[in-house]
């Protein structure tokens, strides 16, 4: 199966049965997302783009986002702008 062409709520749905491939795939979707995010002084920093990381992966295990949560706030809101091209 090739987890690049699955919709963002077939990848929760795998995701909820521990699919490791599915979290690969979420963290190259949210790629764009966290290196925006971990800047310093103009450039990437790679140990805050890896705390970034490692938070989103902490943050799916522990409450995973539903597709149909696009509010503005927290990780629904990462999930909003990625799926809007920020």
């Amino acid at each position: 199966m090739d987890y690049a062409q699955l919709d963002f709520e077939t990848l929760w749905q795998f995701l909820d049965l521990n699919d490791q491939q599915a979290l690969a795939e979420l963290l190259v979707r949210f790629e764009p997302l966290i290196r925006s995010e971990s800047k310093l002084h103009g450039r990437i920093d790679e140990d805050i783009a890896q705390d970034i990381r490692e938070a989103f992966i902490r943050a799916l295990k522990k409450n995973p986002i539903k597709p149909n949560l696009m509010s503005k706030t927290g990780s629904s809101y990462a999930l909003y702008r990625m799926e809007n091209k920020f």
